[in-house]
This record gives C-alpha cells, sequence and structure tokens, in this order.
C-alpha cells in the first residue's frame, strides 16, 4: 500500500504516526465527513474559513497548513512541493536513510500540528500563531532524535548542526 513507508518509520512519534494512518485510511473527522453521517455543521474550514473542510484541504490547500509547510521546508533546507509533501515524501530517493526518516518525521509533524491547531480552534474559536506551531514542531522533532539516541551520532551526516544549535538557544516554547 502507498502508505506503508510511514508505518515502518519506526522513528515517528507514535501519535503522528496514527494521525498518517487515519489519514491514509480517510477515517478523520473532517467537516465532510461528519457531514455524511448526518451531523448538522457548518463545512467550513476552522483555519483559513475559505473553503469546506476536507483531509486534503486541511493539510494540503489550506493557506495556513501551505505557509507552515513552506516554512517548514526552508527550516530542512530540502526542496519539498507544498501541494504534494506526502507524495514527494514517498517517492523521494535519497543517500542518507538517517535524513530520509528524519524528514519524514518533520511531515508527519506538520500534518499532526495542523490537526491540533485545527481541533483547538474548533474548541476555543482561536488559532494559534504560525511561529508557536513551527517551534512546537521543532521541539517535537528534536525531542524524538534525542530520545532514540540518534542525535550524536548522526550530526555531522545531516549538515545541520548549526542550526540545530541556534534552535536550541532561539526556541521559545509556548
Amino acid at each position: 500500500v502507498v502508505w506503508h513507508p510511514w508505518m515502518e518509520n519506526t522513528w515517528l512519534i507514535l501519535k503522528h504516526q496514527f494521525l498518517i494512518w487515519l489519514c491514509a485510511h480517510g477515517r478523520l473527522l473532517t467537516h465532510d465527513r461528519m457531514i455524511r453521517m448526518g451531523m448538522n455543521i457548518q463545512g467550513k474550514c476552522f483555519l483559513c474559513a475559505d473553503e469546506d473542510e476536507t483531509a486534503n484541504h486541511l493539510f494540503m490547500t489550506c493557506i495556513f497548513s501551505r505557509k507552515l509547510l513552506s516554512t517548514v521546508i526552508q527550516w530542512c533546507k530540502v526542496h519539498i512541493p507544498v501541494q504534494n509533501a506526502m507524495g514527494w515524501w514517498l517517492q523521494w530517493r535519497c543517500k542518507s536513510a538517517t535524513r530520509k526518516k528524519i524528514i519524514g518525521m518533520i511531515i508527519a509533524a506538520c500534518f499532526y500540528f495542523v490537526w491540533f491547531v485545527r481541533n483547538r480552534s474548533r474548541v476555543e474559536y482561536v488559532v494559534m500563531s504560525g511561529y508557536v506551531v513551527l517551534s512546537q514542531i521543532k521541539w517535537a522533532v528534536l525531542t524524538r532524535i534525542d530520545s532514540i539516541q540518534i542525535r550524536k551520532k548522526y550530526r555531522k551526516k545531516l549538515n545541520w548542526k548549526d542550526d540545530i544549535k541556534r534552535w536550541e538557544k532561539e526556541w521559545v516554547i509556548v
């Protein structure tokens, strides 16, 4: 199946991996799915209020998620097409398996935090700042890297050593 590499990546944070699995199986409770179930709700996206909320819109075409993903792309220093980040990652060939796993972790974290912000905005009617979400993504990914003890071993191979040091000093987690 197409989504198998996501489940094979053992470095993913489990709740991010589970969200990817739900998304791949079409089981996320987006507005379009709730309307099909017979719920009487408005179908507009809580993050942009422009289009009806579908999984494709939420993760690929929503203004909030596109800006977030484009900022993360700059952070990773990898050219990822914003419209199809998940498909790009599945087809991407990289010399370093470690780098591919870390990029996969970052993309999965983006999807998870877009879903998190969407749910929070649904309850509190306030959309979180992109900067706060970006800092949470960075914190989650680097914490996971620390927890699986690959940071020191692969830091030289990633060419992100200076960026990681700078981010650790700059981060303000809210």
